[in-house]
Parts: structure tokens; sequence; C-alpha cells
């Protein structure tokens, strides 16, 4: 089993922040070349491109971005085309990707990744200087890691679970076995002032309060309201107006993580 775990990234120097953002643009641009790519094969009633299409036109340097990052580009729009292709079987209205993008999540595979002296190390591409964080409590073994933007910048890194190790000795034939346990079931009811109240066939319940999500939202609208007001006084697209519009982005995503924790 695995897990993912939600590094928020603070402190990014002007640098570090322009370069995450040009990595974003460019998986956008590789993910823009498979959408026309795909929809010049539908126009020209040509077979579709595949994964080894897509791979070998996209590599060459072409793209600043380390090669298995390009590949996961790739993977993941063959994924999407799948899916609406089996979706249009049922409904002809779903399309097949076409939006524009301008930014995209950038991925890295877990062969891609390494970690030095407590650094995570994501490789850009040969002759391309390295993205390398300082991640607190970085777990030793680490699975994939992808680059989002949620109000700010975000490392979701893919961890495995270890399973739990039994410290009782195995049974040997003189052992007597227990009876087994009987099976305990449990509904689950699901709020918003009370976010869950379970009761169990045993006779047992719980409730699970939620009014500090509650007072948390609250807070949120309260925020949004005051960032409002002063953007309404700022002419539309001016400095201050843009600062305050990036304001509010950070406040969606702080939200957003505050009331996430006491969801984990």
């Amino acid at each position: 089993m695995e897990t993912v775990r939600i590094y928020h990234l603070n402190g990014l120097t002007p640098a570090t922040r322009a370069r995450l953002r040009a990595a974003q643009m460019e998986a956008a641009r590789v993910w823009m070349y498979c959408v026309g790519r795909h929809q010049h094969t539908r126009l020209a009633h040509t077979p579709w491109p595949t994964r080894d299409d897509l791979q070998r036109e996209t590599k060459g340097g072409r793209y600043a971005l380390h090669s298995q990052s390009i590949q996961m580009v790739c993977q993941q729009f063959l994924a999407n085309v799948e899916t609406i292709k089996q979706l249009r079987q049922a409904n002809p209205a779903h399309r097949y990707p076409h939006h524009p993008k301008k930014y995209m999540t950038v991925q890295w595979p877990a062969q891609a990744v390494s970690r030095v002296k407590g650094r995570l190390i994501l490789p850009m591409g040969r002759g391309r200087r390295s993205l390398s964080f300082q991640v607190p409590a970085l777990p030793e073994q680490i699975g994939a890691v992808s680059l989002v933007w949620n109000g700010g910048y975000e490392l979701h890194i893919v961890v495995p679970l270890m399973p739990a190790v039994s410290s009782s000795p195995p049974p040997t034939s003189s052992t007597c076995l227990a009876p087994p346990a009987p099976v305990v079931q449990a509904a689950v009811d699901l709020g918003e002032i009370r976010q869950a109240a379970v009761t169990t066939t045993s006779g047992k319940g719980l409730i699970v309060v939620g009014r500090g999500i509650r007072g948390l939202k609250r807070q949120h609208n309260k925020a949004l309201g005051q960032l409002s007001r002063l953007q309404a006084r700022c002419q539309h697209g001016s400095k201050r107006w843009r600062r305050l519009h990036y304001a509010r982005e950070r406040e969606g995503g702080k939200k957003q993580r505050r009331v996430r924790d006491p969801l984990a």
C-alpha cells in the first residue's frame, strides 16, 4: 500500500519560483503538443499516435524537462484519451482533450528521484541544474513526486506504507486455535456540524464534531470578503489588483490545507 505526503514549499526565492513556474509551463507545452497531434490524426482519419510515437516525437531536448517527466505527461494524455473513448460509447457528447493549458503538474517517477544529505533532488534533464529542496522529515523510501500548485507550490510525495509486523510467535501444531472473534459492523452518518456519527452492532458509538472546521471556513470567508473590498477599489489589472488577487489565491490554499489536516 502507498500514501501521499504533502509538503508545502515555504520561503522560496524569486529565482526558484520562476524555475518552478517555467517547469509547469514546459509540461503544459508537452500536453498541448499531444493534443494537437491527436486532433490532427482524427481530422486526417489516420491511426492515432501510440505511446511510442509520442515519446519518440517529444524527446531530443525539445522541452526543458527530464525525459521521464515528459513521458509521464504523454502517458497521462493517452490515459485521458482512453477514458473519453470508453465514455463516448454511452454519451457521444464527451470530447477528447482540447482545452488549452498554460500550466500543468510536473511529475517525476521513483527511479528519477534521489536524495543527497537529506535534500530531495528532482532532475530537470541533461545540461540543466536539478531542483533541490530541503524537505523536513523526508521519508527513507520515496516514490513518485509531483510538483503541484495549490495556492502555493507543494510537493506530493508517494510513500509506501510498511506492513505492521506482529510480535507474537507463529502458532505451532500444539497451540490451540482460539475461536474467531465475532464480526462487528459499523454505520456512519456524515454531516457538517458533526462530521461523522458512528454506531456499531456492539452497541458502541462515536460522534466526531466538526465545529473547528466550520470556524476555519468562516474565518476564510471573512478574509476573502476583506480582500474583495480592497480589490474593488483598485483598477482591474493594476499592480495592486494583481497583488490582492494573488493574496486571495494564497488564502484559498491556506484554508484548504488547514481544513485538510483535521480530516486526514
